[in-house]
């Protein structure tokens, strides 16, 4: 063999290692074939090729369509053709469960974190031609029966995909982009993702994003599971933080992020990960500790630049920093005779950066807001309750900025029989998403309610409210919203598919 048919032999043989995975040379044909994924693992042989090439975004060439090359490439390196390349996805933009919190960030933002605040915008196209009655502009089936939160993010690949997850069942789900099956993710290691027991309204979880690579933070009964899912392999790799299990979903704190455990002598350990997923600090509050051996459940965790704080039924369970930069935790009760109301929706975000929970005041038989995360609490009566997203509340249907115990000053809507249910806010819009129902019952009877009812999925921005679907089922509350591949989804466990909406660029 000459040296010149040598050379050539080598380089059709040898193996590229790229960002989008391994690749070596098709010897009888024309492209290329993955050897490996970006995460270093066998590509899945279940996954068709359609579907690997738009998981890749790989390349190809006209007069041999079926043959993929590497992302990376712009020409053909036999022919020196160039290449059909696929779109560009911006792979930063994903979308982190229940509510669409921005993906960790190295340097944590001072701005509260775990209220339902979506960091994308949300604005419909053909906003003023939608209508409650008119058909979605997508439908998607739905993975087995289960009750799921969805991911939209990088996952080993260069185009966002979408993760459909079972906290209960600890089943992780991929939709496969061209072929659009449902295919379950399985350990590398052959085993299990451990079950999350978090009741669905308080469960969240964080999500960073590192190039292709993506790695969730979940509230397991392992304790934080940090898991890094990769779809061209059909698979994840998973790691436990704590070996205790989760009784509180976790959040970015400073610059890790944090769960609380409970551990076997009763006693609650804070454990901590950084972005990359590496175990950090540890902050425990002994069994010993004045409540906290009466807990009660507890429920979505809210942060800012000074304290952590995951509400419970009996108080508020603390991890404040000090001014050393120490962490100390802690467990403060509710004041006697103050029941919290979490039914009502997210906490309230004052212009002065305060959080209000909504409670019941059993001394005086009405509703007041309790300020949160501070250890002498204001109080502020209210005469009626609010359903919050954050930093916008409602009045039955009418949607207000100002603290939700105000009163309007003008205007009497005490006799309407509309409430708006806020779903998210969005924080770069100024959008809020709700179900809009009928009732003459009061808020806290219709939350209780298990009758199917009539909802309507609005959108409430600046400048009007646009009713643009509607479903009838029994807690509609319950319905899920998220942004993917450019439109807005929403999901109901008691419903057959997914419907979509295209959002403006």
């Amino acid at each position: 063999m000459t040296k010149t048919n040598t050379k050539k032999r080598c380089e059709l043989t040898k193996l590229w290692p790229l960002a989008s995975g391994t690749w070596s040379p098709d010897l009888h044909g024309t492209g290329f074939i993955l050897s490996q994924t970006a995460n270093q693992h066998g590509p899945s042989s279940v996954l068709q090729r359609d579907d690997l090439s738009a998981l890749l975004q790989a390349g190809c060439v006209l007069d041999v369509p079926q043959a993929m090359f590497p992302p990376e490439f712009k020409f053909c390196p036999r022919s020196g053709k160039a290449l059909q390349l696929a779109p560009q996805t911006a792979t930063g933009i994903s979308w982190v469960p229940p509510f669409g919190a921005a993906p960790l960030a190295p340097r944590a933002s001072r701005a509260v974190r775990g209220l339902r605040q979506a960091a994308m915008a949300i604005k419909l196209t053909r906003q003023d031609q939608r209508r409650a009655d008119t058909d979605p502009d997508a439908s998607l089936g739905l993975p087995p029966p289960g009750d799921y939160e969805y991911f939209s993010t990088p996952a080993g690949s260069r185009a966002a995909v979408l993760l459909a997850l079972d906290p209960a069942k600890g089943l992780l789900y991929l939709l496969l982009p061209t072929s659009k099956r449902w295919e379950l993710l399985e350990h590398d290691g052959g085993g299990l993702l451990a079950e999350s027991r978090c009741a669905r309204s308080d469960w969240r979880c964080e999500l960073a994003v590192d190039g292709l690579r993506s790695l969730l933070f979940l509230p397991t009964e392992s304790g934080l599971a940090c898991l890094s899912p990769d779809a061209a392999s059909l698979g994840f790799e998973v790691d436990y933080i704590g070996d205790a299990p989760a009784i509180g979903a976790p959040l970015q704190f400073g610059e890790q992020v944090w769960a609380p455990l409970r551990l076997a002598d009763g006693g609650i350990r804070f454990v901590s990960a950084s972005v990359s997923g590496e175990a950090g600090a540890q902050v425990d509050l002994p069994a010993t500790s004045t409540g906290v051996s009466a807990l009660g459940a507890l429920h979505a965790p809210l942060a800012d630049g000074r304290t952590a704080l995951w509400p419970c039924d009996n108080g508020q369970l603390l991890l404040r920093k000090q001014a050393s930069g120490a962490l100390v935790a802690s467990f403060q009760a509710w004041p006697a005779g103050v029941q919290p109301s979490f039914e009502f929706g997210s906490p309230y975000l004052s212009r002065d950066g305060s959080l209000w929970q909504l409670c019941f005041d059993t001394q005086h038989d009405s509703y007041i807001y309790l300020q949160l995360g501070v250890d002498k609490s204001e109080r502020a009566s209210a005469l009626a309750p609010r359903l919050c997203s954050g930093s916008f509340n409602f009045r039955f249907a009418t949607k207000f900025k100002s603290e939700p115990w105000l009163e309007p000053e003008h205007g009497d809507d005490g006799g309407s029989d509309e409430v708006v249910l806020p779903l998210l806010e969005s924080t770069s819009s100024v959008a809020v998403l709700g179900l809009k129902l009928e009732t003459t019952a009061g808020l806290a009877d219709l939350l209780r309610s298990s009758e199917r009812m009539r909802a309507v999925l609005v959108l409430d921005d600046a400048s009007s409210q646009t009713a643009f679907h509607m479903l009838v089922v029994a807690e509609p509350w319950r319905l899920r919203v998220f942004i993917h591949a450019g439109l807005l989804w929403a999901y109901h466990p008691l419903l057959s598919r997914l419907d979509g909406w295209t959002l403006q660029p």
